[in-house]
């Protein structure tokens, strides 16, 4: 679907290398030490210092065309919800 994923945290670049390896993630994570992207997203939490659970579909123009946050990071939206939503914005 000519689609690619990111992940972005505040960690540092090998602690997402530990967590991705631990998983077996096969995407790039991105780090974000001072948080500015995460913070031009709207997705900041300063209690944590760190981001909200958060998804973003950016259009290959760099328009934002759907987003969501979780109003708790410890859960996450199953990888089903997440296609589902791709396959209806490239339809």
């Amino acid at each position: 679907m000519n689609i690619q994923l990111l992940g972005i945290s505040t960690d540092q670049p090998f602690s997402q290398k530990a967590f991705s390896k631990n998983l077996g993630l096969t995407f790039p994570l991105l780090s974000d030490r001072d948080a500015k992207v995460i913070k031009k997203y709207g997705v900041y939490n300063r209690k944590l210092d760190a981001a909200a659970r958060s998804y973003f579909l950016v259009g290959m123009d760099g328009k934002i065309l759907w987003t969501h946050v979780m109003e708790d990071s410890r859960q996450k939206l199953s990888n089903e919800d997440i296609l589902k939503r791709i396959q209806g914005l490239v339809q």
